[in-house]
């Protein structure tokens, strides 16, 4: 009985760092991530003129006190990552989809990208990226997209962005 009971305190020691590691909060990541449309001076801008040269843009930066490993950052390369969309009926808010910048599958090597404390990985697509793609005309836009995020080998979440903007 004596052995049981040793057995058993054991087996709960040695799961007490286990179940401390998977109380952290699995919706919670260290990074914060921005979707920022910008203008030829890579300046945050939310209305451009016909013509004007605007990028999409992301920013991931660390804001946990440690390294963090982002492991499927080429993932988003595949994804519909800044498919854009125009106001089509005011009224009833209603969008169609006009394109994105980047047509998959976009060469991207496979290795873990590391965060150090602080720093952030910046990716800026020019919306004419390629010949073929349709200049925009005058009126409202919505960029978004879903993304699977995962760092740390252990934390992963879907965030999904919304970025509005106008061309006059």
């Amino acid at each position: 009985m004596i052995r049981a009971l040793l057995s058993y305190l054991l087996l709960q020691f040695a799961l007490i760092p286990f179940l401390v590691s998977c109380n952290d909060d699995s919706n919670e990541l260290p990074i914060e991530i921005e979707l920022v449309t910008l203008n030829a001076a890579s300046q945050p801008a939310f209305t451009f003129s016909q013509g004007d040269k605007i990028f999409f843009a992301f920013l991931i930066t660390n804001r946990s006190d440690q390294d963090i490993v982002w492991y499927n950052y080429c993932d988003l390369f595949q994804s519909d990552i800044y498919a854009v969309y125009k106001l089509v009926n005011s009224k009833n808010q209603t969008y169609d989809y006009i394109g994105k910048p980047l047509s998959p599958p976009v060469d991207c090597n496979d290795r873990p990208v590391v965060l150090r404390v602080g720093d952030g990985y910046y990716f800026s697509v020019p919306w004419d990226k390629y010949a073929d793609t349709t200049p925009l005309d005058s009126g409202f836009y919505l960029c978004k997209f879903a993304l699977d995020i995962s760092v740390n080998d252990f934390k992963k979440i879907s965030k999904s962005f919304n970025s509005g903007f106008q061309i006059k």
